[in-house]
């Protein structure tokens, strides 16, 4: 069981407040493990140990996310809510508050796929939406990418493009090769974030010059994204809340980004399998490259390694991944 909550707290505060609501719950703190970006801890609570890892951002003085890898169910939720005894007062690690959508008339929608994934690229989408195309999309039965299956969001990607002209669509695309170049220039996933979703949105108003309103799911605090936005986004009013998917601007956005996405995890798989027949390595006729980062996705890992070396992850994956780090 993985859980993780995003949040905004001093990164001079994050340990202490951590290691306080942790004492809290009765739960020990067995060690601690400085990584990239982050401190990992191993707690022990019931006879068993799990991880709690505190992430920060790396170009401001923020933590940003706390992750738990086992142990008991709930307990990021918690302890992004509660409280320290001590400063009972003050939010430890509050999440970031949902927002109303009290948008109509014209607007553009933005999401992103494929930041969890350690196989296959990041995929920023953008779509233009007015009163009657809202309509037409709700019909479709538009929704949140993650209320459906795979095939379900190819099938409303697949209506969606034939319902929306091409213009009022905007998808940005940053394969493995070019996320891990842009990784490497950026440092930060949250700010390749802030480019693409920045990206997509000029794209869309330099077509659709009477559109004021952007709403954006949310993936970071919202200065990251303000920071990025280019001349013609920076005159636009900007709404960024969690579960943006509500919107349907925003909910098309996610769905025909799910879809570039599990695409291009299709063609990298084909890919690998034509590229293993010509070495003279076997691999199964219906290998598909894994989505996450679990153990499934270790396992291909070792696979892509052994039969393509590992120069080849560098067109495939994201290589800042722990995944990466465990082969």
């Amino acid at each position: 069981m993985t859980a993780s909550v995003e949040f905004a707290v001093p990164k001079a505060e994050g340990e202490a407040r951590l290691r306080a609501l942790l004492a809290q719950k009765g739960i020990k703190v067995l060690g601690r493990e400085d990584i990239p970006y982050g401190h990992k801890f191993t707690c022990g609570a019931g006879g068993a140990e799990f991880k709690v890892i505190l992430y920060y951002n790396a170009k401001s003085p923020l933590c940003t996310k706390l992750v738990q890898q086992g142990g008991p169910d709930g307990l990021a939720e918690s302890l992004s809510v509660a409280a320290p005894a001590a400063d009972a007062a003050k939010s430890a690690f509050p999440q970031r508050t949902v927002r109303e959508i009290n948008v109509s008339g014209c607007r553009i929608g933005t999401d992103e796929s494929g930041k969890g994934d350690f196989f296959g690229p990041l995929v920023a989408a953008g779509v233009y939406v007015e009163p009657r195309t809202e309509k037409l999309l709700e019909v479709l039965g538009v929704r949140d990418s993650k209320m459906s299956s795979d095939r379900q969001n190819r099938e409303l990607a697949r209506s969606i493009r034939e319902l929306l002209p091409p213009e009022n669509i905007e998808i940005v695309c940053l394969s493995p090769a070019v996320y891990n170049r842009l990784y490497m220039s950026m440092g930060n996933l949250n700010t390749m974030l802030g480019w693409a979703h920045a990206r997509v949105i000029e794209n869309l108003l330099a077509r659709q010059g009477d559109c004021r309103n952007v709403i954006v799911d949310q993936f970071a605090d919202e200065y990251v994204l303000a920071k990025a936005l280019m001349p013609l986004g920076r005159k636009t009013k900007v709404l960024q809340t969690p579960k943006g998917e509500r919107d349907t601007a925003v909910a098309a956005a996610s769905i025909l980004a799910r879809d570039r996405f599990l695409s291009e995890m299709e063609r990298l798989s084909a890919g690998i399998r034509n590229d293993a027949a010509a070495n003279g390595s076997m691999l199964p006729a219906d290998f598909i490259l894994p989505k996450g980062a679990g153990a499934a996705v270790d396992n291909a890992a070792r696979t892509v390694k052994a039969v393509l070396g590992a120069e080849a992850f560098n067109s495939v994956a994201k290589l800042h991944f722990k995944n990466y780090q465990k082969l």
